[in-house]
This record gives structure tokens, sequence and C-alpha cells, in this order.
């Protein structure tokens, strides 16, 4: 039912510097640092050893923490052939199609699949919004939960056109899946319709230590304009992927937006 994961978790593998996510018979690696660079023979030949993948493929260009270069152009092939377009993974018996040449992180968010399972086990009968709605993997869970409407928010329209193919690729029915292209925030202001299940997965806003007052302020105008579009009894995701945003200052800002939005809230 489910067959791409993190194979190789950085430091939380002893292995600083390397991240390796399976993606069923390939694997998808980023080399964050110079020494785990000069060390690719070692590890490359392990990987293909313990997990047997057809290709080895380095994604290094968006999320390397220091500056190096050793000429390889992105997204090619360490080993084995070169990936023709998307590439179809499974996830809790869901499909999805995964751009793995030039799609976000290595191509998916691996490490929500947890949540997208909770959301998908709350979904039956709910209209769904989904911000920053990124290839539909929230979206494609809350339509396999059951959900009655959901609309998707979501700038990029490669990530859109992926999206709709995924929600299409699981069965789901395409009358009950709306997708757009509006900017999530003048979305939240402007529309009012109200919503029983809202995700907000966003960027980061604050890649850097001076970034965090700007996202501080980005952070409570998303949840702000949220909590008046949720229904009485609604249920939302948040989400911060912001390194530089602690929990405890995520959380001050949550519930400042709720106190703003007259909203009562319970932190789950």
């Amino acid at each position: 039912r489910t067959d791409c994961w993190r194979a190789i978790n950085a430091e939380g593998d002893e292995l600083p510097g390397l991240v390796a996510d399976r993606y069923g018979s390939v694997v998808v690696t980023q080399t964050l640092t110079a020494g785990m660079l000069r060390l690719r023979p070692f590890w490359l030949e392990a990987i293909r050893r313990v997990l047997g993948p057809e290709t080895v493929v380095e994604r290094g260009e968006k999320a390397r923490r220091e500056s190096v270069d050793d000429g390889t152009a992105s997204a090619e092939p360490l080993f084995g052939p070169a990936v023709a377009g998307p590439h179809e993974v499974r996830e809790n018996g869901l499909r999805f199609l995964v751009d793995l040449a030039s799609g976000q992180k290595t191509g998916f968010y691996l490490d929500q699949r947890e949540n997208r399972a909770t959301v998908s086990a709350r979904a039956r009968g709910a209209e769904v919004l989904n911000l920053f709605g990124y290839t539909g993997s929230f979206s494609v869970a809350a339509g396999a939960g059951g959900a009655q409407r959901v609309l998707q928010i979501e700038t990029s329209a490669p990530a859109r056109e992926l999206a709709r193919a995924n929600w299409d690729r699981n069965g789901l029915d395409p009358a009950a899946f709306e997708l757009s292209g509006e900017d999530a925030f003048h979305f939240l202001r402007t529309d009012q319709r109200s919503w029983d299940l809202l995700v907000l997965d966003p960027p980061p806003f604050a890649r850097e230590r001076g970034s965090v007052e700007r996202a501080a302020r980005a952070y409570k105008d998303l949840h702000l304009w949220s909590f008046c579009r949720a229904r009485p009894g609604a249920l939302i995701w948040s989400f911060c992927c912001s390194q530089q945003v602690d929990t405890d200052l995520f959380q001050k800002i949550v519930f400042g937006a709720a106190r703003d939005a007259g909203a009562s809230v319970q932190w789950l």
C-alpha cells in the first residue's frame, strides 16, 4: 500500500548531510554538505546494495546548505536510466504522480504521510479547503476519505496539473474537486464561503533569522482569516516549515490570531 518513504534521514540516521527518499524503484538523494558529497562513492554503493533501486537521482540544487558544486546537472541520475516524466508512487493505497526532476524537495512531502491519513479519516461529508495544496496530496486524501467537496488553492500551474491528475488517478468524482490559482491570502480575504475542514500548509515564510518578524505577521494573517472562514466545530490542520519559527512562537501566533478573529479554539 505504500512504496515511498524516507530511507536516510541525515543526522537522524547518523549520516549528516545526506537525505535519501525512496519512490518505488527510484531513490532520490540530496547532499547538504561538501563532506558528504566527497563521500558519494561510498554511500551510493551502499544505497545500491541495500535498497536495490533501478535508478538513483541526485537532487541538491535547492537543498544544499553549503556552497557545493561538483558539475553534476540537476536531477542527473547517479546510477541507472533517467526518469522520464512524472513517476507514480503509492501511499496508504492512494496513487500519486511525483515530479522527481523538478518538484519541491525530492518531489513529494513524504513527512506528511500520517497527517494525510488523519485528514482522510476525518473528511467524510466535509467541505474541505486546502491552501497551498501543491500537487494535491491532502486533497486526494480528503476525497478518498469521503469529503463532499474539496477546493484547493495553488498558484503553480504545473502543480495544479499534477493535482488534477492525482485526483483523477484515484477514481474520485471530478465534480467534487475545484482548483484555483488565486493567491491564498487574497482568497481568504475575499471569498465568503465557510469550511468544515481546512489544511494550512504554506511554504517557509522565514528562511533566516532576520525574516522571523515578517513571517510571524504572515502566519497570523493566514490563521486569522482561516478562523473567519471556519464553520463552528471545524477542524484545521496547520503546519509551519519555517525553521526559525519554533513551536512556542507558532502557538502564540495562532492563539493571537484566534483572539483577534473572535474564535474559540482548542489545540489538539
